[in-house]
């Protein structure tokens, strides 16, 4: 899925651009330049997982179909099986890969959308990694205290009655 972000930032660039245009030769000859080898594993990963969902599904089609000639009754045999797990493996591959590269909403995101995903410099990495335990020290003060609080609420609302019967020899 990456490599077509690659060609979709290729052509906005081109879309876009103002000013001086270079040769569109040459512009894309420094794309492929940059992104050769990314361009490359994408293909034949691709072309990869494409043989393997269409050979998994040629095998359970044809078992299955060949069972049904010989007027056997249709069940899953190990080469049904086999080609069902050949699909089913570039299937769950293609799913991940969708879910990874599709913006999808996260629960709770408020704090980690300012933050970016890679730091550019050993700096950021460490203001990221002291703002993230700082945050982490405030929340776990919020709950100690939201526990705390609850604690003397219970306590509060326990009454009188409560207190006798567990210090009788305060009120003697």
């Amino acid at each position: 899925m990456r490599w077509l972000q690659l060609i979709l930032s290729f052509l906005m660039k081109r879309v876009t651009t103002g000013g001086e245009k270079p040769h569109p030769m040459e512009e894309f000859k420094e794309f492929m330049k940059e992104n050769a080898l990314k361009l490359f594993v994408g293909m034949v990963l691709l072309v990869t997982i494409g043989t393997m969902l269409t050979a998994g599904l040629y095998m359970l089609v044809a078992s299955l179909a060949a069972q049904s000639d010989l007027g056997l009754p249709v069940r899953m045999t190990a080469m049904a099986w086999g080609g069902f797990l050949l699909a089913l493996v570039p299937a769950l591959i293609l799913s991940f890969a969708w879910y990874k590269s599709s913006p999808h909403e996260v629960k709770h995101s408020k704090k980690k959308k300012n933050i970016p995903e890679q730091p550019a410099t050993l700096e950021q990495a460490l203001a990221l990694l002291v703002t993230d335990f700082v945050e982490e020290r405030h929340m776990k003060r919020e709950i100690k205290f939201e526990r705390e609080r609850r604690i003397f609420e219970a306590e509060l609302n326990a009454g009188p009655q409560n207190r006798e019967a567990t210090h009788p020899s305060e009120h003697h």
